[in-house]
């Protein structure tokens, strides 16, 4: 159902949208990124299984990762507690989204 209502949607005002805080990957997090052209360089020599199991365990690697769901609670008891616009609320926000879901 689509409602255009000027009695209903006249209340609802666009969400402000908030920038990641600076260097939020550089110091909350330990990366790895490898292009395509690097694993395909680095395994130009390796028989198709040992590409297969180095392929597989990048692609599988975040699954792994515990803290996927406790940034999704950390993210939702900043918010209750200091609201939306609070600084912690928002870098928590982001760091939620930094995890695959």
């Amino acid at each position: 159902m689509v409602n255009w209502a000027p009695s209903v949607v006249e209340n609802f005002k666009p969400p402000k949208v908030v920038d990641k805080p600076d260097d939020l990957e550089k110091r909350f997090f330990e990366g790895h990124v490898e292009r395509v052209v690097s694993f395909c360089q680095r395994h130009e020599s390796s028989t198709p299984d040992k590409v297969q199991k180095s392929f597989l365990s990048a692609v599988l690697n975040s699954l792994s990762n515990d803290n996927v769901g406790k940034y999704w609670n950390f993210f939702a008891y900043a918010a209750y507690t200091m609201g939306h616009s609070h600084p912690e609320t928002i870098r928590l926000a982001h760091m939620y989204a930094q995890f695959p879901s």
